[in-house]
């Protein structure tokens, strides 16, 4: 897979978003997007300029979303050069945008959001709830808001949010629980008295009810006594060869007294590489550490936050959604066609992951199409649909709508995209 290396700049593009180059006349159903950039300060400042051929502007430019969520939505643009947010187009024809199929299924919005995701250090340590949880606590916080309490939501919407990574460089990454006896042995290694209690909890038979109790008396250990601890445990790590402890001082750097920097010895560190990737389930403790990859998940904006960040940590609300069971990282292994096309299918209804290499001269047909968001990451190609085409370069994506008929693609280059899982 080739990474996003710089190419040859198009502009600067003041506003963050992703804009078409191309013209917006096509093909009926087919949607040229217009995709926000957010700069959150974990971004790479080149990664998605290089995509997008623009010169970097300083600033971090962290995930460009790729989707119809309320909160970001893409611009679209259909063949007659109407323009509208993309979450309106799905409310305003959801038969045409997203097909029978799902129409007669769930309830009409675009079920995944794609995302270029470009980290150049970690994100928070997060947990993404599951469906019961979200729905539940969502509604619990919409009564508060309707009695007038104050209350702080944690939930923006009622869905949960399984996601994808697909790595188009090296990408490090912490992701479920090492086995509670494993994580034991590595805090003894340490020699810090004051881990003791954490280390006993590790020790009792029912093993995910140890990590949750050891987990749970970091988290909420936000003292003096705390901040100690991790001085004397990030002090203890330096001098350990182990690649939990160098992910300790990695995490130390950016959040010097902060627990979670001593929770990460609990989790797996996995390094995916270039065109592997890694499925993180709901309710699955995880932090991405750095690297440049594909994301596409569940149309869903619910991040619970458990340390490694300034925003606010939710302590309580992740130890009673998270899974504290130990379990190995999933990375999914991709169906071939032996024709250039890789699928990533995890399972969920929502989506699934199309990584498709074109060779020069080839040409392939997609039957069913829609609906689908698709990105070209390099190289350029054309949608071809009876004797209409329109034409991709890279950096610039489509939305296939539902009621669209088999569609032709030819170029050279690689193609991404997010579609419908099993409904």
């Amino acid at each position: 897979m080739t990474p996003l290396s710089p190419s040859r700049p198009r502009s600067a593009g003041a506003d963050a978003t992703a804009s078409p180059t191309g013209s917006t006349h096509g093909i009926p159903g087919l949607y040229r997007l217009v995709n926000p950039v957010k700069t959150y300060d974990w971004g790479s400042t080149g990664a998605i300029p290089a995509l997008l051929g623009r010169v970097p502007d300083g600033r971090p430019q962290a995930e460009m979303w790729i989707g119809a969520h309320p909160a970001s939505p893409s611009l679209a643009t259909d063949h007659l050069g109407c323009c509208s947010s993309l979450d309106d187009l799905v409310r305003s024809a959801p038969g045409s945008l997203l097909g029978k199929r799902l129409t007669a299924t769930t309830p009409p919005r675009l079920p995944f959001i794609l995302k270029v995701l470009a980290a150049a250090r970690p994100l928070s340590m997060q947990v993404h709830p599951d469906s019961h949880h979200a729905a539940r606590r969502f509604a619990e916080e919409d009564q508060l808001a309707r009695s007038g309490s104050q209350h702080h939501r944690l939930y923006a919407d009622p869905w949960h949010k399984p996601e994808l990574l697909y790595a188009l460089e090296p990408f490090e990454a912490l992701c479920g629980f090492r086995s509670a006896g494993e994580a034991a042995a590595l805090l003894r290694q340490l020699d810090v008295p004051n881990l003791a209690p954490v280390i006993s909890c590790l020790s009792l038979a029912d093993e995910g009810l140890g990590v949750r109790r050891s987990v749970g008396l970091l988290l909420k250990s936000r003292s003096r006594w705390a901040e100690e601890l991790v001085r004397s445990v990030v002090s203890a790590a330096r001098s350990h060869r182990h690649p939990a402890f160098a992910t300790v001082a990695e995490l130390a750097h950016f959040h010097p007294l902060e627990p979670g920097v001593i929770v990460s010895i609990l989790l797996n560190r996995i390094t995916l590489q270039p065109g592997q990737a890694l499925y993180v389930p709901p309710n699955t403790v995880h932090c991405y550490l750095r690297g440049v990859g594909i994301e596409v998940m569940a149309t869903s904006d619910n991040v619970l936050r458990a340390g490694l960040t300034t925003k606010e940590v939710a302590a309580a609300e992740v130890l009673s959604v998270a899974d504290f069971v130990p379990s190995a990282p999933r990375v999914i292994e991709p169906e071939r066609d032996g024709r250039g096309e890789q699928l990533f299918a995890p399972g969920v209804q929502e989506f699934r992951l199309s990584v498709q290499e074109l060779a020069a001269g080839e040409r392939r047909r997609w039957h069913d199409v829609g609906p689908r968001t698709v990105l070209c990451l390099d190289g350029s190609c054309t949608l071809i649909s009876g004797n209409r085409t329109l034409a991709l370069v890279r950096g610039e994506s489509v939305l296939i709508g539902g009621d669209v008929g088999p569609i032709h693609v030819e170029g050279q280059g690689t193609l991404v995209s997010a579609l419908t899982g099993s409904l």
